[in-house]
């Protein structure tokens, strides 16, 4: 495949920090379009909005001690548990069971804080228009119909510090990157730990399942679509957005990041047709928890709401990590 350009082409408006939701809302504050009925639990949103067959639920504090056994006589299979996360569950369902005729049956057992689908992501894509490459989000001078200063001013910022951010860790969530790209490579985390494998539940899940998470890092980051190698961009998207945001600055090579050294941890959980969902991104977040990183980045979104990844972004925020969130160009009120 060619080159994917680490590019800089994004207007300053199109990224909005998690960090208020995380520090001024409670966990449980939704901010997005409710994939719910008005009468509770009954799922409104499309089929084809989730992946079915597997459920994300919270127990309830009083249920954790015989929860296992509990699933384990219904037929459901523990994939995973996220302990940072409250003990947050990746249930699979028996065959034939849908998550529609699911979750409200689980529901009304009162053991869970909720139940929910295993909503969909999707990477959220720029613009390809020829001059949308000028990187004017960085330095505007008003050429070419812009606004003169309607930019992030990189520049004065750059002009007092540019080399210690070499010590900053950033999170690409998203579909991985080029590992071999010359504006790129310099600037990849290096895992200390590669490779070593986290398995996310007990052996064989809680009804015999053997479709157990186990994912092995690589010396770059994650890849949670393959369970294991480096997250290599199949897609495009993260490539572009690592570029974004640490591309290697002032080397006489392609464009500037806007942190030229920060450290960029490769976490992917969108696949090569530009989907994922919260099922993979939550062992990304808990990898990026574990290895201390300063700031996650995710240039993705859907308009269905999801408490299991609420919590995930609060756990990340507790740990006293930033998320920077794309706000997306579909012109929704996400107030």
């Amino acid at each position: 495949m060619p080159t994917p350009a680490p590019d800089s082409r994004i207007r300053p408006w199109i990224f909005l920090s998690a960090a208020a939701a995380l520090f001024f809302s409670s966990p449980g504050t939704a901010h997005a379009r409710s994939p719910w009925s008005a009468t509770g639990h009954e799922l409104a949103a499309p089929e084809s909005a989730y992946r079915d067959g597997v459920v994300l639920a919270k127990p309830k504090a009083s249920a954790a001690a015989g929860i296992d056994a509990a699933e384990t006589a219904e037929g459901l299979a523990l994939k995973a548990r996220f302990d940072r996360m409250g003990g947050l569950r990746v249930i699979v369902l028996a065959k034939g069971d849908t998550a529609k005729a699911a979750i409200p049956r689980l529901m009304a057992t009162g053991r869970y804080e909720y139940v929910e689908p295993d909503f969909k992501r999707h990477g959220l894509k720029a613009p390809n228009d020829p001059q949308f490459s000028s990187q004017w989000a960085l330095h505007n001078d008003g050429s070419g119909g812009g606004i003169a200063g309607a930019d992030i001013d990189a520049e004065n910022g750059w002009n007092l510090i540019t080399g210690t951010g070499s010590g900053v860790i950033a999170a690409i969530l998203d579909s991985g990157v080029l590992p071999t790209h010359e504006d790129l490579a310099a600037n990849l985390w290096k895992n200390p730990s590669a490779p070593s494998t986290a398995s996310y539940s007990t052996v064989g899940g809680a009804g015999g399942s053997s479709e157990t998470l186990s994912l092995t890092d690589s010396a770059i980051g994650l890849n949670a679509v393959a369970g294991s190698g480096e997250p290599a961009d199949d897609l495009g998207h993260g490539t572009h957005v690592s570029g974004i945001v640490g591309a290697v600055g002032n080397n006489g090579v392609g464009v500037s990041g806007v942190a030229w050294s920060t450290k960029l941890m490769e976490l992917k959980f969108i696949n090569s047709s530009n989907e994922g969902s919260v099922t993979d991104e939550l062992p990304c977040i808990d990898f990026a928890i574990q290895h201390h990183v300063s700031v996650i980045n995710a240039s993705f979104g859907d308009s269905n709401f999801t408490q299991a990844e609420m919590d995930a972004f609060y756990a990340a925020g507790q740990a006293g990590i930033i998320f920077v969130c794309a706000a997306g160009t579909s012109s929704e009120n996400i107030d």
